[in-house]
């Protein structure tokens, strides 16, 4: 036996015996409680299955994670309807089981990390937007197997979806964001010609084109020369 099999081992027989304290915890009647015991002992050996398949398989994980999730979410749900918590609710003295993460870590799948939990549940919540070609491309790139890069792939689907991130939308605020730093420049230049250069420097961009233009409109080309050397000399960018 290797040391993570015996890790896991240990882990899964103290898991065990929390879970069984869970279930005197929960509170059902006599007639529902030996059903709860069944279908509570499924879904902990699908969640296993489960996780176990994402570590060992390749092209499947996506549908894995998927299911994981989806498996997790019904025992999420169980948990909410047994009275012990709720969603956000909190594990306290009074009540350890008070936290949907203190439940689940008292079961047989606690070894499981609640980024794991978390990635699974948001992925099958968000699994219907997981198109064929993303599906395609999630199978075929063992990088993207990765629960981060199946997350990335559904964020990338939704703010497509999302009108404030079309293309239009964006190219839109960058008129707004340009025209806002002209605003700046024009203000910053007061009645009498001259510049208000605190004003102007909120905007770097705008800053440089007035300086350029107050350049080009007052100096000869020998001002010009002796200004750029000054300018190129003296401002400092670090790599």
């Amino acid at each position: 036996m290797t040391n993570s099999t015996a890790k896991k081992a240990t882990k899964k027989t103290t898991a065990t015996k929390t879970a069984k304290r869970i279930v005197k915890l929960v509170p059902m009647g006599p007639d529902d409680a030996q059903q709860n015991k069944i279908d509570q002992t499924t879904l902990v050996a699908n969640i296993i299955a489960s996780a176990t398949k994402i570590e060992d398989s390749t092209k499947a994980q996506l549908a894995n994670w998927i299911d994981l999730g989806n498996d997790l979410i019904e025992y999420r749900a169980a948990y909410v309807a047994s009275g012990l918590g709720t969603i956000t609710s909190r594990a306290t003295t009074d009540n350890p089981m008070g936290s949907f993460k203190a439940y689940w870590s008292a079961s047989d799948f606690g070894y499981l990390s609640p980024n794991t939990v978390s990635d699974a549940i948001y992925i099958a919540e968000n699994s219907a937007i997981v198109n064929a070609e993303t599906r395609k491309d999630i199978e075929g790139n063992l990088t993207g197997l990765s629960s981060d890069n199946i997350k990335k792939k559904i964020k990338a689907t939704l703010d497509a979806k999302n009108p404030a991130k079309t293309k239009a939308a964006k190219d839109k605020a960058a008129k707004l964001k340009e025209a806002k730093a002209k605003s700046k420049a024009a203000k910053a230049v007061k009645k009498d010609g001259s510049v208000d250069l605190s004003k102007l420097m909120e905007d770097p961009k705008a800053f440089g084109e007035l300086i350029a233009g107050l350049v080009n409109k007052n100096y000869n080309d020998t001002e010009k020369q002796a200004f750029a050397s000054a300018m190129a000399a003296k401002i400092i960018i670090k790599k």
